[in-house]
């Protein structure tokens, strides 16, 4: 269905040579005929530094997706969007972010709002947001659709934690696998028929994902890219 897709860390530790570290995430993804700047860590000078790094051209980011409203997830997002972005559609944020925050952010982008909802909402051909879940900290995942029946779930911290997550992915179809920060989740079970299980940025718990499942998990350094399956 799909072709290859491709998510390259570029915010987050540890690094490979030649790239900087910092408190935060952010992904490249490289999905069918989208590019999508997953979060953009808290300092964008250290991002557009791994991005060139990288040989990424900004210019071909379609969407910007923000996961939730603290600094290490958003911070970068004013450097990017004081770039050429010429391609960019949309930025895709949680409607309940301030209104003071989206009038910033509609001075330079189209704003694709994401309601509260356990419901996945489509962004674009393939390109989910699961919905804005959680009380006092609201986010939402990233679902991208690798077949006609697997999901990805791509997250920034989980904060109202990957089992919500996993089933509004599973309203789509089978959940392939989840990429991203899970905090302190321990209910590690839930990943247990995941094909991939990739921990980053402020999980608690990696060592024991790792130990776990040795065949579906691995650490990735920021500069380093996954490769996903397709149909």
């Amino acid at each position: 269905m799909q072709s290859q897709s491709t998510i390259t860390l570029m915010y987050d530790k540890p690094c490979l040579p030649d790239y900087t570290g910092g408190w935060g995430l952010s992904l490249w993804i490289e999905y069918v005929n989208d590019v999508i700047l997953f979060d953009s860590g808290w300092n964008g000078g250290i991002l557009i530094n791994n991005l060139r790094r990288s040989g990424k051209n900004l210019n071909e980011i379609t969407y910007i997706f923000l996961t939730h409203i603290h600094w290490d997830h958003i911070g970068g997002v004013v450097h990017i969007l004081n770039q050429e972005l010429s391609n960019l559609k949309a930025v895709v944020i949680p409607r309940s972010f301030s209104m003071h925050l989206k009038k910033e952010l509609s001075y330079s982008a189209q704003l694709f709002e994401i309601p509260d909802s356990s419901q996945p909402k489509e962004i674009a051909n393939g390109i989910w947001s699961s919905g804005v879940m959680g009380e006092k900290i609201k986010e939402h995942a990233l679902f991208l659709q690798l077949s006609a029946k697997q999901i990805l779930i791509v997250t920034g911290c989980s904060h109202p934690s990957p089992t919500q997550f996993l089933k509004s992915a599973s309203l789509l179809g089978s959940v392939y696998g989840i990429i991203g920060g899970f905090h302190g989740f321990s209910d590690l079970e839930k990943f247990e028929n995941l094909k991939l299980i990739i921990p980053l940025h402020c999980t608690k718990n990696r060592l024991e994902i790792l130990s776990r499942f040795p065949s579906q998990s691995s650490i990735i350094k920021v500069g380093e890219s996954l490769h996903l399956p397709s149909e």
